[in-house]
């Protein structure tokens, strides 16, 4: 390899890791969502359109659109973010995994995506600045020929985790 040039997995990777370090800036995973000590501004980090969070600790109940405890600190630190920097629009993409069948994963995607919205519209976000989108099983990190791979049901289980996320993607500022 040349001085200066990278390969796609490292180049992916280098992204992968600006995009974690970019959103542990932007949110901060707080005890207590109702005591925030620093808001962050976009001009706190490296935020640009196209720019994403994987928000992995944003969960919801099984097969529904209800999102769980958890996530309310993390939804909590995006709509602050959101409204200290009410030019940017961003995308809500939820994502499955292979657990239902197609249309359902679909239908509960878009589900999850609208409840993550409903809750920011109602923190005093603009509805015209989120883009909800439930992309089920379009966008699988793992296949399910490299699940059966696993060795173990934790593993499969693990990787199927992984499937299921939810991204924030700058898509406006």
């Amino acid at each position: 390899m040349a001085a200066g040039r990278f390969d796609k997995t490292e180049i992916r990777k280098m992204r992968a890791l600006r995009v974690l370090l970019i959103f542990m800036l932007l949110v901060p995973v707080l005890a207590s969502a109702q005591h925030f000590t620093k808001v962050y501004t976009e001009g706190d980090t490296l935020s640009r359109q196209g720019n994403g969070y994987l928000a992995r600790n944003i969960q919801f109940q099984l097969d529904k659109a209800i999102l769980l405890p958890e996530a309310i600190s993390t939804l909590d630190s995006i709509a602050v973010f959101l409204t200290k920097n009410d030019s940017l629009v961003i995308e809500i993409g939820v994502h499955g995994s292979t657990h239902n069948p197609a249309t359902a994963c679909n239908q509960l995607t878009q589900g999850r995506a609208k409840c993550i919205a409903d809750y920011l519209i109602a923190k005093g976000i603009d509805p015209h600045r989120l883009d909800p989108k439930g992309y089920g099983q379009k966008r699988l990190l793992y296949t399910d020929a490299q699940i059966q791979k696993a060795k173990t049901p934790e593993e499969k289980e693990f990787l199927n985790r992984r499937n299921r996320r939810v991204e924030f993607v700058i898509l406006k500022r």
